[in-house]
């Protein structure tokens, strides 16, 4: 058989083998497919170690704008119905700039002395407050939004003043962090003994959350570590919330990092040391709460974009991929609470790109389905959740939604108090028994209840292990007496109960006398198939079809390698050979190509140091070949200069806001380098072949005559660049960095272009008598002002195209303006293209 696919010709083998790869390469997308739907993210068999603070899911709810409230039975009457709903927990936001607002220590608000006078900034929340405690329910407080006079310096830069243009809610940590650990202090021994809970922040890795810089881990790390302080000093009790971030996948011009890899970086920075919980928003943007997967394929219509047609971030399974992180980091102790979840449900009538925005909506029967199935899956598969707080009660304070805002219809209460569907099914969801899900529960989880004689618990899953009950322990499981028998768990003595058929059902387990206080009830369910051979199955099954894609695509480059081989035997390269082929018109088109790759490798590919140097290191290579083709992408390039490169990397030293460099400045300062490299070892070659001729000529260059002639022809570039460095070094000090830019933009920059342009065409017209050479340049004239007018010509179309409806400018990258690409001015509609608006 081997002898006989040998005979087969080339291609045919190739074809063969290639088929066989795909069909191994399917059977990889199936075993990933099956397992993120049955295995991934759900717990089995959980850690004997109860985790602190994950007795549940416990349902909280978010009031959003509550403190905006002007009446306060209208916050009492919130409340009221949140205990009528029966959720634990609140979440709200508590500003900074709505306490403490006018200065350092100052909590008086006189922002309506005519109206109410002068009033205490405590005294809402403290009313607020008060009520929750009085009800039983506990407040989870968000503290974020610091006060204008603690970030003067960063509220007043150019940045963050486009960035208000953009999002006049926009806010940003303090200048000086040691005021928010201040105020936090503060919160919590004002509210020590009313309020467990407090959020260190919200959001932080969007721009608009971070003073409009890109987000840095490392500093939110910095932040945390003073709001934990400060925290602990007010009350050493409270919880230390982590703040929730936002679910994004890194092509947000708000959100240019992934919240997977800004987690990642957290817990690389020592992050883990300044929360106790760990929070995470799950919105369901349009998706069954039971789907587990996580990503999908964007449906082709009105939300579909090419660089999105995968999507990443619409997936309620958004908290397993939050714990995958905490666990590579060895963090498999410490909760996850879900700050945020919800679906949207807004009508027809609201505009599609705004009724879009979370997700396709849903009607109100299936935001109340919804709501509960994802309580439910939390209870039977995550064991490491807590509290989940809906996405929102009710659209709260005293200005009226925007007709057009979908944000109203994440409510289960309308605006005028009317219940809605959702409520009323989380209400009557609530109102069941608690029951407990798959984990390692403690007497004081809700589903544990101490009764005369002994103590009841309601699960649901397959059996139950009792540590820390040592003498025989009589029980009844569902209404049938029987004992305990003697088992271990995971390593650990244990009292089990009989194991019990698959299902849903919620079972009873009674167990008769006293229970030590650190008694722990281990809840275990039962896969599919024996829990042995599913363990071996999806550890065994996916490195199988691995191994066997690599058996497949060992066999197959062999036989790839000698058609290529064949082929490019037949190619002009090898048979001219590539030294005179580059120096023919194709070799040259193929050097531009590989530079072409190279830099939109580098422009596009990606935001981190080694990628960027990689693409920078191949066009210098092309550059050193071929400087004259490199010099063309300078006038191509310039028009996207509002549009930089951005690199962000901590990890090499980078600034936290990353840098930013234009692509046609790199382009120019990199042909410069290669053609201060090529002179250089051109000259070492000329002094090791003939020195004497070097020294003759660098005599003659260096008479009086020819520098006199030179320093004629060079004085006005001379003048220019001087007086360009004088204003540099007489301007104003808080503007030198301005002017440096400037100076380096509009001064040294065009001279090295002037420079390098003359050099090159000196030597082209010089070479273009020599036999055609890979390495001499050819540039002309009417070449360079070509590829000039090219630049202009894109940028051209995309300005009519931006006219016509179709904007392709994002997908060249974010500009440095927040203008937007088009807009109306005194009554006439103008196109920026690549451009911003003055």
């Amino acid at each position: 058989m081997r002898h006989r696919f040998a005979r087969l010709p080339l291609a045919l083998r190739l074809l063969l083998l290639l088929l066989l790869n795909g069909v191994i390469g399917l059977a990889l997308v199936a075993v990933i497919w099956f397992d993120n739907s049955l295995n991934r993210g759900i717990t089995l068999r959980p850690d004997p170690r109860p985790i602190p603070h994950s007795a549940g899911p416990l349902v909280g709810v978010n009031l959003y704008q509550i403190h905006l409230e002007p009446n306060p039975d209208d916050v009492t009457r919130t409340f009221e119905m949140v205990k009528a709903l029966g959720a634990t927990h609140v979440r709200m936001q508590l500003p900074w700039e709505d306490v403490e607002i006018h200065a350092r220590g100052d909590f008086e608000d006189r922002r309506n002395i005519e109206a109410v006078g002068v009033v205490s900034a405590w005294a809402k929340y403290d009313h607020i407050v008060d009520t929750a405690h009085a009800l039983g329910i506990e407040l989870i407080l968000r503290i974020d939004r610091p006060p204008l006079w603690s970030r003067p310096i960063n509220a007043n830069t150019p940045w963050f003043a486009e960035g208000l243009a953009e999002d006049p809610n926009s806010t940003g940590p303090p200048d000086d962090f040691a005021d928010y650990r201040r105020f936090v202090e503060q919160v919590t021994h004002r509210y020590t003994g009313k309020v467990r809970y407090v959020q260190l922040w919200n959001e932080p890795n969007l721009k608009n959350e971070w003073n409009w810089h890109t987000p840095s881990p490392r500093t939110l790390v910095a932040l945390l570590r003073e709001g934990y302080i400060g925290a602990k000093d007010g009350n050493p009790d409270v919880v230390v919330v982590f703040p929730a971030l936002a679910p994004v996948d890194g092509l947000d011009k708000r959100a240019p990092i992934p919240e997977i890899d800004y987690l990642d970086l957290v817990y690389e920075a020592s992050g883990a040391e300044f929360f106790d919980v760990m929070a995470v928003q799950a919105y369901g943007l349009g998706q069954p709460p039971d789907e587990n997967r996580y990503i999908r394929l964007l449906p082709f219509g009105a939300t579909w974009q090419w660089q999105r047609f995968i999507d990443s971030r619409a997936d309620v399974s958004r908290p397993v991929l939050i714990r995958e992180v905490m666990e590579r980091h060895g963090d498999t102790q410490t909760a996850v609470w879900v700050g945020e979840f919800g679906w949207n449900s807004a009508p027809e009538t609201i505009a599609p790109e705004r009724r879009m925005t979370w997700g396709v909506p849903v009607t109100e029967e299936q935001k109340s389905a919804f709501l509960i199935g994802h309580v439910e899956r939390a209870r039977q598969q995550w064991d490491w959740v807590g509290v989940m707080n809906i996405w929102m009660l009710r659209y709260g304070g005293f200005r009226e939604p925007n007709p057009d805002d979908p944000t109203q219809y994440f409510a289960i209460i309308s605006r005028d108090w009317e219940p809605l569907p959702a409520f009323t099914a989380m209400q009557a969801h609530l109102a069941q028994p608690p029951v407990a899900g798959v984990g390692a529960h403690t007497l004081e989880h809700p589903a544990v209840v101490q009764q005369a004689g002994g103590w009841t618990l309601r699960f649901t899953g397959e059996q139950v292990y009792v540590i820390g009950a040592e003498e025989p322990l009589p029980a009844t499981l569902d209404g049938t007496p029987l004992t305990l028998t003697p088992s271990t768990y995971q390593g650990v003595a244990a009292r089990a109960t009989p194991s019990l058929p698959r299902s849903d059902a919620v079972h009873t387990l009674e167990l008769a006398g006293p229970l030590p206080p650190d008694t722990v009830l281990v809840v275990i369910a039962e896969p599919p198939l024996p829990y042995a051979l599913w363990q071996v199955l999806w550890s065994a099954l996916p490195l199988a079809v691995v191994g066997m894609l690599m058996l497949s695509g060992a066999a197959t480059l062999p036989v790839l390698y000698a058609l290529v081989a064949n082929l490019v035997r037949r190619t002009p390269p090898a048979r001219m050979g590539w030294r005179v082929w580059l120096a023919t018109p194709d070799g040259e088109r193929a050097v531009l190509i590989g530079m072409a790759l190279a830099l939109f490798f580098f422009y596009k590919g990606y935001t981190t140091l080694i990628p960027c140097l990689i693409g920078l290191a191949v066009f210098g290579g092309l550059a050193l070949l071929r400087p004259d083709l490199a010099v063309l992408f300078v006038p191509l390039t310039v028009p996207l200069f509002f549009i930089p490169k951005g690199i962000w990397d901590e990890r090499w030293g980078l600034p936290p806001d990353g840098i930013r460099l234009p692509l046609h400045e790199l382009a120019l300062l990199i042909t410069v380098l290669a053609v201060g490299v090529r002179v250089t070892l051109g000259l070492l070659v000329r002094l090791r072949h003939d020195a004497a001729d070097v020294a003759r000529q660098a005599r003659t260059f260096f008479t009086l005559a020819t520098l006199r002639a030179m320093g004629m022809h060079y004085a006005p570039h001379l003048l220019f660049l001087g007086a360009g460095t004088l204003g540099v070094a007489v301007a104003w000090q808080g503007g030198r960095s301005e002017a440096l830019r400037e100076w380096r933009w509009l001064i040294v920059e065009p001279l090295l272009f002037y420079a390098l342009v003359r050099w090159l065409l000196h030597h082209s017209q010089a070479s273009a008598s020599l036999p055609p050479s890979p390495f001499a340049p050819r540039l002309t004239s009417v070449r360079l002002l070509t590829w000039l007018v090219s630049g202009g010509v894109v940028v051209g179309l995309v300005g009519v195209l931006q006219w016509w409806g179709i904007n392709l400018a994002p997908y060249f990258g974010d500009k440095v303006t927040f203008s937007d690409d088009q807009l109306a001015v005194e009554g006439v509609r103008r196109v920026n293209s690549v451009y911003g608006h003055p």
